[in-house]
């Protein structure tokens, strides 16, 4: 437990940080540029623009690289292996990881994800309605392991399919947690067309809205 506590702190702690830099160098564009620019290509772009030196050419290919690591590590990392596990859990009979993540692959492009960073408000909505699904399942998950199961956890029994095994439940399904999803999610979904409204700034008269990204 006090191993999860000191990730939960500087967890928190790290992404403050990041939020921080990213709300200062955002606001910082508007006095360099006289624009907002939320986008880091867009900002790496306007360094070029203003400068187009040696050493800020330089500087840029060096941040663009970094920014190209981290995507690549975090799409791995963050979204494909997970979502290949996660596909893989579903028919693990026909489906290995390898094979989950190629599906998925496949399947994001039905999705259009280019679309969320064209413009800042699209990308704003998106996490916004995310957040709204995502609260409920968080919630669930941070109480069965913290109150229900004491922080006890079978790995065993993760990986069984047996009836007699801790998280079988009925048929692989625990449906008390999927109710406790949907009615805990309930309350909140009208907040999916406030939020997508305030994003492009026709909220209702007693929404505050902004014209850019803030």
């Amino acid at each position: 437990m006090k191993s999860f506590r000191h990730v939960g702190v500087s967890g928190t702690q790290g992404w403050t940080l990041i939020a921080f830099f990213g709300v200062f160098i955002v606001s910082a564009s508007q006095i360099i540029y006289g624009k907002i620019l939320w986008d880091p290509i867009a900002i790496l772009d306007g360094f070029l623009t203003q400068d187009y030196d040696s050493k800020t050419r330089c500087g840029v290919f060096f941040l663009g690289l970094g920014f190209s690591f981290a995507q690549v590590t975090t799409m791995i990392f963050a979204n494909l292996i997970s979502a290949g596990n996660d596909t893989a859990a579903l028919v693990p009979r026909f489906l290995d990881v390898k094979r989950g993540a190629i599906i998925r692959m496949i399947l994001v492009f039905a999705i259009t994800p280019w679309n969320f960073t064209r413009i800042s408000f699209a990308f704003t909505n998106y996490l916004n309605n995310y957040s709204v699904f995502l609260s409920g399942f968080v919630g669930i998950i941070a109480y069965e392991y913290f109150v229900i199961r004491k922080g006890y956890i079978d790995i065993r029994d993760l990986f069984s399919a047996r009836k007699e095994r801790t998280y079988c439940y009925s048929g692989g399904w625990n449906w008390r947690a999927l109710a406790a999803y949907f009615k805990a999610m309930a309350p909140f979904m009208p907040l999916i067309s406030v939020l997508s409204l305030r994003s492009r700034g026709r909220g209702p008269p007693h929404i505050e809205t902004t014209g850019g990204m803030v």
